[in-house]
């Protein structure tokens, strides 16, 4: 490739690597100027910003990146600068030759560098902010309002690259709190301040609609209560009969679907007359703010024809889950067999003692004595069950009271510590060995 070839592929520019061991000489010869550090040109080319851009990135050696309105005129954003600006890390030996100049910046700024077609060029965020350093109040305002309608960046990414100390961080902020919470085009800022002096308030800015097809739009200025959507369009934004035709069509599928009625105004007549136009839509908010009101309290509470739907039955209180039955007592007794009278006076395993006469079964257990069965003797009642006497104590017999539970016997008081039963106790312990072994002479008990 000769030289004509290289100037061509870099917009006229020639690096001393491509003028060959003595570079100087060969500029010299050829007469070409020096733009940037190792990089020439032709005495009779002018020299742009483009240029200069290319320049700066033939010369660095190194990662550089273009900062502030140098970028924001590569993203298209703003008109080319007088000064191109780039930064280099601290590290980098450069020194840039006017109308350029170099800035050593801190990793920070390089980290999320983009690299486009003029150049590698910083974020969005970060030009923004290094544009905003020393630049009046409403310039600032107007070039994040611009950043923010084309959808470049969103206000949350904006707001992470402010940082306390740093140039630009505060304009930029109230720029941003100004644009929160309303609308990002001035003239309808100024709108809306001028209804809500009028006394219509409660209007909502920049609402997303979308409708059964997917297709998404945004009003500048909706009223819920009148059902309206005030939109402010300039003669560019009509100028194309594409733009033309689909803003017609969203009118029609927003007042289809959702019910709301378009009224469009020049974004000139707000700059020109906007308390003409503020006064006239006001009357017209108003206006149809009452009528949808009347319209709400004259409407029947039902459609016509729809018969109403009857009332519901009373419903019953809850019922109360039943209550689940009670478990059976355990059996501390366990039932014997009656026992006519005239039988023997026995004993069963369990304790039970049978008195003869009556046929009384007691039986001994864990919770003492119990009178399980009375029969009555034959005589009389025909052996008819007779009601179980009280419960009585052990007894408390010097003879009885050291035995097994098992072989204790019953006395006949009913309830221990009374005195009219007491004494008969020696009396039917008598009574028992007596029934038991018999009677037997004084000598037969030597």
């Amino acid at each position: 490739m000769d030289e004509v070839e290289k100037a061509h592929a870099h917009r006229g520019l020639l690096s001393s690597a491509d003028l060959g061991d003595h570079p100087a000489r060969a500029a010299l010869r050829r007469r070409l100027v020096v733009v940037q550090p190792r990089v020439y040109v032709a005495e009779t080319q002018p020299v742009s910003a483009a240029d200069q851009v290319e320049a700066i990135r033939m010369s660095v050696q190194g990662d550089y990146a273009l900062l502030g309105s140098t970028a924001l005129w590569v993203y298209g954003l703003a008109e080319p600068p007088e000064v191109v600006v780039a930064g280099v890390e601290h590290s980098t030996r450069f020194r840039a030759r006017p109308p350029a100049r170099i800035r050593r910046v801190s990793p920070f700024v390089l980290q999320g560098r983009r690299t486009l077609e003029a150049g590698c060029v910083v974020a969005l965020e970060v030009a923004v902010v290094q544009a905003a350093a020393g630049a009046p109040a409403k310039q600032v305002t107007a070039m994040v309002e611009l950043v923010l309608r084309e959808r470049r960046t969103t206000v949350p990414r904006l707001r992470s690259r402010l940082r306390r100390g740093l140039a630009g961080s505060a304009p930029v902020r109230s720029a941003v709190d100004e644009l929160s919470g309303t609308s990002l085009d001035g003239a309808v800022r100024r709108l809306h301040a001028a209804l809500e002096q009028r006394g219509v308030t409660g209007l909502l800015t920049e609402v997303r609609f979308t409708s059964a097809s997917g297709a998404t739009a945004y009003g500048d200025l909706v009223d819920e209560a009148s059902h309206t959507v005030v939109e402010i369009d300039g003669y560019l934004s009509h100028i194309e009969r594409s733009r033309f035709r689909a803003d017609r069509r969203r009118d029609r599928w927003m007042h289809s679907e959702h019910g709301l009625l378009t009224v469009r105004v020049d974004a000139a007549e707000t700059r020109d007359d906007l308390d003409g136009v503020a006064d006239e839509l006001a009357v017209l908010l108003l206006d149809r703010r009452a009528r949808a009101a009347r319209w709400l309290k004259a409407a029947p509470r039902r459609p016509a024809g729809r018969p109403a739907r009857r009332p519901a039955p009373p419903r019953a209180p809850p019922r109360a889950p039943p209550r689940p039955a009670r478990p059976a007592a355990p059996a501390y007794y366990s039932r014997v067999s009656e026992l006519g009278a005239g039988d023997a006076l026995a004993r069963t395993a369990r304790g039970t003692e049978i008195h003869q006469g009556g046929a009384v079964t007691r039986e001994v257990g864990a919770r003492g004595v119990r009178d399980l069965a009375v029969v009555a003797p034959s005589s009389g009642d025909g052996g008819r069950r007779a009601a179980p006497p009280p419960a009585a104590h052990l007894s408390m017999s010097p003879m009885t009271k050291k035995n097994e539970q098992s072989t204790v016997t019953r006395s006949a008081s009913a309830s221990p510590g009374r005195t009219a039963g007491s004494a008969d106790t020696l009396l039917n312990d008598g009574v028992r060995i007596a029934r038991r072994h018999g009677t037997m002479s004084p000598r037969d008990t030597r």
